[in-house]
């Protein structure tokens, strides 16, 4: 019979709820992590994307330095798990495409790029001949398109 109560019990397996896991454990605090079905929430849908400019919409000025300090933590952590695992953990830093199908997105998307860069985020309008050469999948009807770093 197993009488060990934890310090800490996480509830969920996915990229969040396993890295404040690992982080509460390098901390010297026993954890249990639940989840019925690992792999299959947030992660499964994001993989655990960080997107920290993409994602900063209007009126989230208290959520912009969370998202921002959460983005710039995270490749030392890849190098930590990398370095502990013994092998490549799939992550990749790469810029993100926001694409407006309809001239209604574009201008939606042209707006909030004025708020990420007044914020001092980096957001860049690009053709959509430049966007479909990234990214040679999108439709030749796309009306915008946007480079997020």
């Amino acid at each position: 019979m197993n009488t060990h109560t934890p310090d800490t019990i996480v509830v969920g397996a996915g990229v969040a709820g396993l890295t404040a896991a690992w982080n509460l454990h390098k901390a010297g605090q026993s954890v249990t992590v639940v989840d019925p079905t690992p792999g299959m929430g947030a992660s499964r849908a994001a993989a655990g994307m960080i997107a920290a400019v993409s994602e900063v919409m209007y009126q989230h000025h208290t959520m912009r330095t969370l998202m921002t300090t959460s983005a710039a933590r995270y490749p030392p952590l890849v190098a930590e798990l990398t370095e502990l695992l013994g092998h490549d953990v799939g992550y990749r830093g790469s810029e993100t495409l926001d694409i407006g199908a309809h001239p209604a997105d574009r201008d939606w998307f042209a707006n909030l790029a004025e708020v990420q860069r007044a914020a001092g985020m980096t957001v860049e309008q690009i053709t959509t001949r430049q966007a479909r050469k990234l990214e040679p999948a999108l439709s030749p009807a796309i009306s915008g398109a946007f480079l997020v770093a």
